[in-house]
C-alpha cells in the first residue's frame, strides 16, 4: 500500500508479481515494472482545490509533501498548474523529518498531499492550522479523526476489492503485466464539521 511500499518491493524484488493500492498515479511512481498491475489512487485536485475554495478563499497555500516521495513532487506540479484558476500561490514544505513541518506559517490554508512521512506529523500539522486558525485538506484518508478540514480520497474499500480482484486473477494464472492498472471510480469527501466550525 502506498508509493513508498510500491517502490521499494519493485525495486528490491522486481521478479515477485505485485498488486498495489493507495499510489496517486503509478506512470508517475519513476519505476518501470513488468510484472506489476493495481488501482491508482488519484483524485481531482481542481475538484479538492474547489472545495478548500468553498470552506475558505484562501490566497495562499502550504503544500505538504516528500521529495523522497515521488509521487508527490507530481501531485505539487498539478497544485501549482492551478494557482491561477484557482487565484492563490503555492508555499512548498518539503518534510524529511518532523522539524519541517514547524515551517507551515503566512499561509491561509494547508494541503496534504499523499506523502505518507507527512502524515506520521498529522497531530502536527493540525495543531499547526489551529493555532494559525486556517483550514486542512487532504488527499489521503485517515488524518479525519485527528481533524483535518476536509478529506478528497480514494475510496478504500474500491481500492482493496480491486486488488482482490487483480490478484484472483495472478493466483488463476494471468500476467500482471496484462492486467491494466485503473483509476479509482469513488471518492470519498469527508469534512470535519466540528472541526471546520471551529477554525
Amino acid at each position: 500500500y502506498g508509493s513508498p511500499a510500491t517502490h521499494a518491493v519493485i525495486s528490491e524484488a522486481p521478479d515477485i508479481p505485485l498488486v498495489f493500492t493507495g499510489v496517486y498515479d503509478f506512470k508517475h511512481l519513476g519505476v518501470s515494472a513488468g510484472k506489476v498491475t493495481g488501482i491508482n489512487s488519484k483524485v481531482s485536485i481542481a475538484g479538492l482545490l474547489k472545495s478548500l475554495k468553498g470552506i475558505n478563499n484562501f490566497s495562499s497555500l502550504a503544500i505538504i509533501y516528500s521529495s523522497a516521495e515521488k509521487n508527490t513532487l507530481h501531485e505539487v506540479s498539478e497544485i501549482e498548474r492551478l494557482e491561477s484558476q484557482f487565484s492563490f500561490r503555492s508555499r512548498k514544505i518539503n518534510v524529511r523529518s518532523r522539524n519541517d513541518i514547524f515551517r507551515i506559517k503566512d499561509v491561509d490554508a494547508i494541503l496534504i498531499t499523499t506523502s505518507c512521512i507527512a502524515m506520521n506529523y498529522i497531530d502536527d500539522i493540525v495543531s499547526i492550522a489551529r493555532k494559525l486558525k486556517i483550514p486542512t485538506a487532504a488527499m489521503i484518508g485517515g488524518g479525519e479523526d485527528e481533524g483535518i478540514i476536509l478529506t478528497f480520497a480514494a475510496d478504500p474499500e474500491e481500492q482493496g476489492r480491486e486488488a482482490a480482484e487483480k490478484l484472483t486473477r495472478i493466483i488463476k494464472g494471468e500476467s500482471p503485466s496484462s492486467i491494466p492498472v485503473e483509476n479509482p471510480k469513488k471518492i470519498n469527501l469527508i469534512v470535519n464539521m466540528r472541526e471546520a466550525s471551529s477554525s
